[in-house]
């Protein structure tokens, strides 16, 4: 026959079981503390006292290769991102602990009530101890991703520069040389956006084949395979990207994709405007490669959209450039802007018109709220311009052009 227990039996029994629940919950949170601090210590030490290129040669070239490779393997055989499924297997358990942690919280409290009532209170105190024992949760969760994170990509953020790497001067340039690097992006955005198979409203086709996005995550390997070796890596095991089933949600944050470094997995909004998507998937592709700064990850998408046989590869990358240095010109020279924009190809124009017509549907308090939070993160891995740097790739489009000879 079971027993019935009383209030103060309950009382104490609870306490007891929340007390164990609460050290070995300790227990893990200092551990996980513990291998936080060392991996936010080993990000110091490899940004403040090794030097950069030391960095790239020892972290990028060999161990985020090595340890990043056997888990590349294994998750380019599971069709969808497992990354993604993590991310809605954590909300919903921490939704279940939240509710799980009031519910007994509220138990407590009114058990604690009860025995104050009838004036034979323990002086043993359990009421907060599952909130404890849920923040202690968290802060081991946080812990550990925030190491995970560091060790499989976030050094990259300390390794030297592509300029560096490559000897670019990237000593500032004149508003001439960036008005003749928007002429020139002009005219190759123009010639490329007139070959591809478009509607007859004269939009982009986005139901040809060729434009499918599953497809054009496979030619973006082979445009990678063909990059030169100065903005390639040595290895060429390239993974296709993946693209979110939570697409939607992306796009109300204003996300078109992510590499989350807690798994080597590249994520796409499949619904990003199709004139930005091959740029997209190669850009997300270059984190892949350790090119953690945003505005290499641009450069180098770009450089490697030239290399596809896929004539919307090549409108993408220079679309996305002709965006950025307009943007750029705009602000120095309105006159020479609005002569460009009158001269570029019409359907180029339109195409932006589209694109910021997606985007500004979802202009929302989330997608200011992402804009903030992806400045402070970039900050916070030593990117001083923040979001601002994700135009940082024209400094590294006008230092080829000079290189290169189509400009002074």
């Amino acid at each position: 026959m079971k027993k019935i227990l009383s209030t103060k039996e309950k009382y104490i029994k609870n306490d007891y079981i929340w007390a164990r629940k609460l050290y070995r919950s300790a227990t893990v949170a200092s551990i996980s503390s513990f291998v936080g601090v060392l991996a936010l210590a080993i990000f110091a030490l490899c940004h403040f006292c090794f030097f950069d290129i030391t960095v790239t040669e020892i972290y990028t070239n060999k161990v985020f290769y090595y340890i990043n490779f056997p888990l590349r393997e294994i998750l380019q055989f599971i069709p969808f991102s497992v990354s993604e499924l993590l991310l809605y297997i954590f909300i919903v358990c921490s939704i279940v602990l939240i509710f799980k942690t009031i519910f007994h919280t509220v138990k407590s409290i009114i058990l604690y009530i009860r025995m104050n009532k009838e004036g034979n209170l323990p002086e043993r105190r359990s009421m907060l101890r599952p909130v404890a024992h849920l923040g202690l949760r968290f802060v081991s969760v946080f812990c550990v991703c925030v190491a995970v994170f560091i060790f499989f990509g976030g050094i990259n953020y300390t390794g030297a520069a592509f300029a560096q790497k490559n000897n670019y001067t990237q000593d500032g340039y004149t508003v001439e040389q960036l008005r003749e690097l928007c002429c020139i992006l002009a005219e190759e955005v123009s010639l490329t956006r007139q070959v591809l198979e478009t509607n007859p409203n004269g939009s982009i086709n986005e139901t040809y084949s060729g434009y499918n996005p599953y497809r054009l995550a496979e030619e973006a390997k082979t445009a990678y395979s063909r990059l030169p070796a100065e903005y390639n890596s040595a290895r060429k095991d390239y993974t296709a990207v993946k693209f979110a089933y939570s697409s939607e949600i992306m796009s109300n944050f204003h996300i078109t994709g992510i590499y989350p470094y807690l798994l080597p997995e590249a994520v796409v909004n499949i619904n990003t405007p199709i004139m930005s998507l091959p740029h997209t998937i190669c850009h997300e592709m270059a984190h892949q490669l350790g090119f953690a700064r945003e505005d290499e990850a641009n450069f180098i998408a770009y450089m490697a959209c030239l290399q596809s046989d896929n004539a919307l590869f090549a409108y993408s990358a220079y679309y996305t450039a002709f965006s950025y240095a307009m943007n750029e010109l705009r602000l120095y020279d309105t006159e020479n802007w609005q002569l460009i924009m009158q001269n570029a190809d019409k359907n180029v124009i339109k195409d932006m018109e589209r694109e910021n017509a997606y985007w500004n549907h979802f202009e929302t308090v989330s997608s200011e709220f992402t804009s903030e939070v992806n400045d402070t993160y970039l900050s916070i891995m030593t990117v001083e311009d923040g979001v601002k740097s994700y135009g940082g790739m024209l400094e590294l489009l006008l230092e080829e052009a000079i290189r290169s000879g189509a400009i002074k």
